[in-house]
């Protein structure tokens, strides 16, 4: 070969070699950018199942707490006629008391006193 051509010899291998390079890093970019891609609609598709969860569940936390709101109101409203009927009640007992001590006087106070041996009460 000739001393002229050596250097085109050389210089179009060293092309060549360059240009492969260039051709297998630009296959590893495209590699990264469709990677990146996935990425990003994986955290875009994250972010709007973040706020549909989020949502839910403050949908929910409002649904828990008018239940308990409403449930609280009942326990109130129940302990409230349990009052008053307990009130009532003793109310009745204390009425009830002396009429049942009369009816067990009138009903049982002479024969338990003759049995007992006491004399009678007029």
């Amino acid at each position: 070969m000739d001393a002229s051509k050596r250097p085109e010899v050389h210089r179009a291998e060293a092309v060549g070699a360059l240009e492969a390079q260039v051709a297998a890093l630009n296959l590893r970019i495209e590699d990264v950018f469709a990677r990146l891609s996935e990425v990003e609609l994986g955290i875009d598709t994250a972010g709007r199942g973040g706020v549909a969860l989020r949502l839910r569940f403050e949908q929910m936390q409002s649904s828990v707490e008018l239940r308990l709101t409403s449930l609280a109101g009942d326990v109130a409203e129940v302990c409230t006629r349990q009052h008053a009927m307990e009130r009532g009640l003793r109310a009745n007992e204390v009425r009830e008391v002396p009429d049942r001590q009369e009816r067990w006087r009138d009903k049982w106070a002479e024969p338990v006193a003759r049995v007992m041996g006491y004399p009678p009460q007029n």
